[in-house]
């Protein structure tokens, strides 16, 4: 009996142990649910918030949309640190691209087809605080596309952004429209275009239209004259008309021409005549209504360019 007794109070007190223990861990270690919460309420503790600044705004720089739309980048939206250390770096915000054309989009749902235009102008106020973030750093690119569209917030955008031409280094300009005879029936904005004063830091200029504007809307010459006195050295043209250039014009600082071949040869063998430094020439072959007399334009701009 005594031994029976013996070693039914050893495992009563190696069962009273072990819950001792287990109950002093369950008052010692949380619940898992309460890490995970204590953990969240903390963002401090992620990892990319241990990135020195530098390295965070070069982040944001590679995600920072260059299309302006109508609210402010995502990385903006996510917590006061992130928003002063993107402020805080002008290099994030040099890239900036106007899409002054509204989306068309033509949904078919077995109906009669139909279309609806998206509204994707960006919002004057964004455009200021970007271009006002970059300080005075070089914008690297500038795209402007425009349309027939008179909208107050078209201008004031366009108007906003010309007032920064002295930063620009790369501009690429896109006209979605027709031209017609009539003055009255071609769009307006573009005449705003004529307002850049100077273009001292470009060094790209890419002109995607099938015809040039008419002189008395847009002067192809007197961009190029500013174009000029600058440090231009890659050219690209969907389209050129020479007439308007003065005698003895030159772009010495070109290096890099682009041309579409649906242009007038007289054109592109001026275009080229321009160019004197000029290192390589490349063609863009769209369409040829007339391929008569194509291998002697060819020798002759080749001839030109050596």
């Amino acid at each position: 009996m005594a031994e029976a007794s013996t070693s039914q109070d050893l495992i009563r007190s190696g069962q009273n142990s072990t819950w001792r223990l287990t109950s002093s861990e369950s008052l010692t270690r949380p619940p898992y649910t309460s890490q995970e919460h204590d953990t969240e309420a903390e963002p401090l503790f992620s990892p990319i918030n241990q990135l020195p600044n530098e390295v965070l705004s070069r982040v944001f720089e590679y995600c920072c949309p260059v299309d302006i739309g109508r609210q402010n980048p995502s990385f903006m939206r996510v917590c006061s640190h992130w928003r002063s250390v993107a402020v805080s770096a002008p290099h994030v915000w040099t890239h900036v691209k106007l899409n002054l054309v509204p989306t068309r989009r033509y949904p078919f749902l077995g109906r009669v087809p139909s279309y609806r235009i998206d509204e994707n102008l960006p919002k004057p106020r964004l455009l200021s605080l970007h271009l006002g973030y970059s300080k005075a750093l070089p914008l690297v690119m500038v795209h402007i596309s425009l349309a027939d569209d008179r909208r107050q917030q078209v201008i004031n955008c366009l108007q906003m952004i010309i007032q920064h031409a002295s930063r620009w280094t790369s501009l690429q300009l896109s006209f979605h429209g027709r031209w017609s005879g009539d003055e009255s029936l071609d769009f307006e904005t573009v005449e705003y275009l004529n307002t850049i004063q100077t273009l001292p830091l470009l060094q790209s200029f890419i002109c995607l239209t099938r015809e040039n504007p008419p002189h008395q809307r847009f002067s192809f010459s007197r961009i190029f004259e500013k174009v000029a006195r600058g440090k231009l050295q890659k050219l690209v043209l969907a389209h050129f008309n020479s007439s308007g250039v003065a005698r003895g014009f030159s772009l010495p600082s070109v290096t890099q021409l682009v041309l579409h071949f649906d242009m007038q040869s007289n054109d592109i063998f001026n275009i080229v005549r321009y160019c004197p430094g000029l290192i390589h020439l490349k063609y863009i072959i769209n369409e040829l209504g007339n391929r008569s007399g194509l291998g002697m334009t060819v020798n002759s701009v080749e001839g030109a360019s050596c």
